[in-house]
């Protein structure tokens, strides 16, 4: 991601000269890529429709965090009755389950091709704690039944909102400071 990302900027550099800015939505394509490459051994397709959809989707959801007010924070407690009624909760909210169904599914796609002895990435890993739970009848795992579930895509969610965002805009911020030094 390193090679892709320096390529990046020297094109961008050659075409753009003096005008060449880094910019925070250059570190996140890389970041998810090296990100997603641990959890699925894959890279993410930017010339797919669907691939940039998902990345569209995690950083409209990236930046509602950013985005985070005192309302939202309010909106938060209220019951869920009345947070239907706040349309950029509902926004948050949908972006959310769009990206649980993502993950649920590429656990179902894991699994098809998943081999106990040749573990790939994160997502092998975790279907086989998940296997050893349900094996062991070991209810009291956050592996087993439908917690395993539920934990697994709240984990996933977890892993891109704190491992994408927060070093996509660390990075951006130093490379800030550096062209200002």
């Amino acid at each position: 991601e390193v090679s892709e990302l320096s390529n990046k900027w020297k094109q961008d550099l050659e075409n753009d000269g003096d005008d060449f800015m880094v910019n925070w939505a250059t570190f996140n394509i890389s970041i998810l890529n090296a990100l997603w490459g641990i959890v699925s051994s894959r890279r993410f397709d930017l010339n797919n429709p669907d691939e940039v959809k998902k990345f569209e989707v995690m950083n409209a959801l990236f930046s509602s965090f950013g985005g985070f007010s005192l309302r939202m924070l309010i909106t938060f407690t209220l019951p869920e009755v009345l947070r239907n009624f706040d349309k950029n909760f509902q926004q948050m909210f949908s972006r959310q389950h769009y990206l649980y169904n993502w993950f649920a599914n590429e656990y179902v796609e894991h699994l098809k091709t998943y081999d106990e002895s040749n573990l790939r990435d994160y997502i092998d890993c975790y279907i086989k704690e998940r296997q050893r739970a349900e094996q062991e009848n070991d209810l009291a795992s956050s592996f087993y039944g439908e917690k395993g579930h539920w934990n697994f895509v709240n984990a996933m969610l977890d892993l891109f909102v704190a491992g994408a965002e927060t070093t996509s805009i660390t990075l951006h911020s130093e490379t800030s400071l550096a062209k200002r030094i």
